[in-house]
């Protein structure tokens, strides 16, 4: 095969062409690149090295294959956006035009972009989910991955009914896109709603699935009647916390739409992921539309400061980028540990 390698006799890596193309769409380079990685990571590879040695030695190969990570911005500490402690140091600088600059807050690890473009508008160009910026922002082939959405939507949905008590029946989802997810929920006879601020979005789960959806934000429909208080068993957010400004006031605004029983759903970037490590200005959550990526102890303030208790937190990944290097189990242990990409978070409120 023509990517495959070997180290000390072994085999060191080996994966398809087809998952290939996607490593090098997922991290923005060329064959050239990831062809040199491979070669300086099978110099650089100890004889009988651990996961983390793995990793670390794929890091410093990434690294020594490309240009020179950009330098880290001169700056002060500033205020986490969560735990409100001055502790945020910058950590990671994206090139882009202009540059991105993230920190993490060394008391909850939280992630928070320090510099980069405005980017308050985007959510209702219609070519949001037509394209992807250069820096990004945006969904390259929204509209061909329905097959796709649906069937991950689906699955979400069945988890949900498998691990909550009472299973639930109403699904409100803010951030809804084209209504792919809502469509699964349609399905299995729930009331469902969606939220979303782009105009397109909602003229596209219009001509679809006939849904209508609200184009505003949560806290704006919630104040005008156009969603009802209070009444939902299931909150969704799928990949749209980290692009809210304040996720705070948003979670008090999700609080305002749950039921008294019900339970707020959030899948989220990671800033504990391996892929930060390894890949760092590559890593595929650092894009300008996202203004935040959380950690475990991050979430868990955030959400108890709001009044919800933390059901679970559970790290994923649906790309696998590391899969040519690390075996199945390793990959599963890897993400059992907190270190996959994006994050899934069940929570419900205080207990009285």
């Amino acid at each position: 095969m023509r990517w495959t390698r070997q180290s000390h006799g072994q085999r060191a890596y080996s994966d398809s062409e087809q998952h290939v193309q996607l490593i090098l769409r997922t991290l923005g380079i060329d064959e050239a690149r990831w062809s040199a990685t491979l070669d300086r990571y099978c110099e650089l590879l100890p004889a009988d090295a651990d996961v983390d040695v793995r990793l670390s030695t794929l890091g410093r190969a990434f690294r020594d294959a490309g240009p020179s990570a950009p330098a880290l911005p001169e700056a002060s500490s500033c205020a986490c956006a969560v735990c409100g402690a001055s502790a945020v140091t910058p950590v990671v600088t994206k090139l882009a035009e202009p540059a991105l600059v993230y920190g993490r807050c060394g008391a909850c690890g939280h992630g928070q972009r320090l510099a980069g473009p405005n980017v308050d508008d985007v959510y209702q160009d219609d070519a949001y989910y037509q394209q992807r910026a250069s820096d990004g922002t945006g969904y390259a082939a929204y509209a061909e991955e329905r097959a796709y959405r649906e069937a991950k939507g689906a699955r979400l949905l069945e988890l949900l009914e498998q691990r909550l008590e009472p299973a639930p029946r109403s699904l409100l989802e803010v951030g809804s896109g084209f209504g792919y997810t809502l469509s699964g929920a349609a399905a299995r006879g729930w009331r469902s709603q969606g939220v979303d601020l782009n105009p397109a979005a909602a003229r596209a789960a219009q001509a679809i699935y006939g849904f209508e959806t609200v184009t505003s934000t949560l806290e704006q429909a919630l104040d005008s009647g156009r969603v009802a208080g209070r009444s939902w068993d299931i909150v969704l957010y799928q990949f749209v916390l980290e692009h809210v400004a304040s996720p705070r006031a948003e979670l008090l605004a999700a609080c305002r739409a749950l039921a008294a029983d019900g339970c707020l759903v959030l899948i989220v970037p990671s800033m504990e992921s391996f892929e930060l490590d390894v890949f760092g200005p590559s890593y595929r959550s650092l894009r300008s539309d996202h203004l935040h990526l959380f950690s475990a102890r991050s979430l868990g303030q955030l959400l108890g400061a709001v009044g919800l208790d933390v059901l679970s937190v559970n790290s994923h990944c649906n790309l696998h980028l590391a899969s040519g290097f690390l075996e199945p189990e390793q990959l599963a242990q890897l993400y059992q540990g907190g270190r996959g990409p994006d994050l899934t978070v069940l929570a419900r409120r205080k207990a009285a």
